[in-house]
């Protein structure tokens, strides 16, 4: 089924946020201005919209992505307590964490359409400062491409002028550069879900 159908019956969502966690957002306090402005956005979040959540990070030590909160309902003050400690460390394994969420989303879509579980919206938030550490452009966009054939509708945030090879293969692309236009953003990335909610 496609995002327009979704969106036409007004579905359920599962939002997915892959959070960069890289060490270059040590840098211009950029790290702590993000915490600031999701704990402002999940305190926020259409809650009644939002079924499942899970979150991804970056993991220094394997290089790779690691996911903290595996599609949980009712889970937004677990995401909360994950970002509120997270420390900036190691590279942008972007592409391989993407690949990750990629396999997630295909598998729970394709049981949805067997009629083995919940037919929800895939919604997926990449939070970057930067561009993959292995993969080129081409490369690392042909993955987002794979994500969105999946089913996944993906609502990419560049961070302080990094980011914006993301641009052509998202649903949506916003580049930011302060907690108070990451919290448009992430505004706007409220009005995205919220297009299409369910009637009451």
């Amino acid at each position: 089924m496609a995002a327009d159908d979704f969106e036409a019956l007004g579905m359920k969502v599962s939002v997915t946020i892959v959070f960069d966690t890289s060490g270059s957002m040590k840098e211009r306090n950029k790290l702590a201005m993000a915490k600031q402005a999701f704990s402002w956005w999940l305190e926020n979040a259409p809650k009644q919209t939002i079924v499942r959540w899970s979150l991804w990070a970056f993991d220094a030590r394997q290089r790779d992505g690691i996911n903290l909160v595996d599609r949980k309902a009712n889970a937004i003050d677990e995401v909360q307590a994950k970002i509120d400690r997270f420390a900036a460390n190691g590279g942008t394994p972007l592409g391989k964490t993407i690949t990750k969420v990629t396999r997630i989303i295909d598998a729970e879509n394709r049981k949805a359409e067997e009629g083995k579980a919940d037919i929800l919206r895939q919604i997926v938030l990449i939070f970057t400062d930067g561009q993959d550490s292995d993969l080129r452009v081409p490369a690392m966009q042909a993955t987002i491409l794979r994500l969105r054939d999946a089913g996944a509708e993906v609502f990419s945030i560049g961070y302080q002028g990094e980011g914006d090879y993301l641009a052509k293969v998202s649903d949506k692309f916003i580049m930011v550069d302060d907690e108070k236009q990451l919290k448009s953003g992430l505004s706007e990335f409220t009005y995205f879900i919220e297009k299409s909610a369910p009637l009451k």
